[in-house]
């Protein structure tokens, strides 16, 4: 699967649609299509999204499937209300683990139904969606995780199943900001308010860190590799791209060597500044889009440059694949990026999520 990038001296983008969401935004797309046709049969254009995920678990609760649904529910004429509603979207979901063959196997199942507002059934859509794909698991459940260079796609699994049960992300450099998935792990997040590092604390194994509103921030990748990474970076669920014609695209970051982004791409001269902002005044809460409100988060994978030797284990043809602020736009500011081309790996080698709404204890 060939895949553009940009470059433009330390700043480097690569254009195309993620990997690892293409198969849950087509599955979520159809199942979008029957809840919509049943709610507007029932005289409705409108619905709340009610989601339960498992307890006892890292998930920050499938804010990727939130967003999605919520997104193609849109596209259908149906819009997801934040307070109230005469029809509720019900979505229920687990994560099972099993052996096969002598491998782990993870599982997240969805389960989806309609109710009015004395909680009785509406129309007939009781049916699930069944996910297990590691690097979709991966990405919904949001877990901080990074797989050993020796076992990559193998070596997912079971750095799933370890997040899930006990997340134990790691903050380390030499101010102590530098956010990473485990300890020892080759990448790593910064986050960055007036050119100097946020401090950062740790709550039962995820990182946090404190942003006032106003604040102009920007975002560190930090890739300590032996080779190139393309970098997924979103706030608040939205990509670093979402104000761009590509919308969906990859940030490069070469061996051994560091990015700064310092706002939403807009065009290939220009970008506007990642700025807290009241909520209802966000990117998020305009598109529609706030299960995920209060997360950064940035996913790794690698870049193999044209030529390159893919190994089949990556080969993407081979395998195939409530917070009070947010963040908005500042300023427009000079961030320049030229396109080239690379192959991006199919497997997921780190996920690096930061909060910034922290959670009262």
């Amino acid at each position: 699967m060939k895949l553009s990038f940009c470059m433009w001296m330390s700043l480097i983008l690569i254009g195309s649609a993620s990997p690892v969401c293409a198969a849950i935004e087509s599955q979520l797309a159809e199942k979008a299509t029957v809840i919509s046709k049943v709610i507007q049969g029932a005289g409705h254009d409108s619905a709340m999204l009610d989601f339960k995920g498992p307890t006892g678990r890292s998930t920050s609760g499938g804010t990727l499937v939130q967003q999605i649904l919520s997104d193609e529910l849109s596209h259908k004429g149906i819009r997801v209300e934040k307070l109230s509603a005469d029809i509720q979207i019900n979505v229920k979901m687990t994560i099972s683990q099993s052996v096969q063959n002598g491998l782990p196997i993870i599982t997240l199942a969805f389960e989806f139904g309609l109710t009015d507002t004395d909680e009785k059934p509406v129309g007939d859509i009781n049916s699930k969606l069944v996910v297990t794909n590691r690097n979709e698991i991966a990405r919904i459940t949001g877990i901080p995780l990074e797989t050993p260079n020796d076992s990559v796609g193998k070596g997912l699994v079971p750095a799933i199943s370890v997040a899930l049960r006990k997340p134990e992300q790691k903050v380390n450099g030499p101010q102590g900001t530098v956010i990473r998935a485990r300890d020892g792990g080759q990448f790593g997040m910064e986050v960055l308010v007036k050119d100097s590092p946020r401090p950062v604390s740790t709550v039962n194994g995820l990182a946090f860190v404190d942003l006032k509103q106003e604040d102009k921030c920007k975002i560190r990748l930090i890739n300590d590799a032996d080779y190139t990474v393309a970098v997924e970076l979103t706030l608040d669920g939205l990509n670093s791209f979402h104000f761009s014609p590509d919308k969906k695209n990859f940030w490069l970051v070469p061996p051994k060597n560091q990015l700064v982004i310092g706002g939403w791409q807009i065009n290939e001269k220009d970008a506007e500044e990642f700025m807290i902002v009241p909520l209802a005044e966000s990117a998020a809460a305009k598109a529609n889009s706030i299960g995920n409100v209060g997360v950064i988060s940035a996913g790794f994978y690698r870049a193999y440059s044209e030529g390159e030797t893919i190994p089949e284990s990556d080969d993407p043809e081979f395998i195939g694949h409530s917070p009070s602020v947010g963040f908005g736009t500042g300023a427009t500011i000079d961030q320049q990026i030229r396109r080239v081309k690379v192959t991006i790996g199919a497997n997921l080698r780190g996920l690096i999520p930061v909060r910034y709404s922290k959670p009262a204890l």
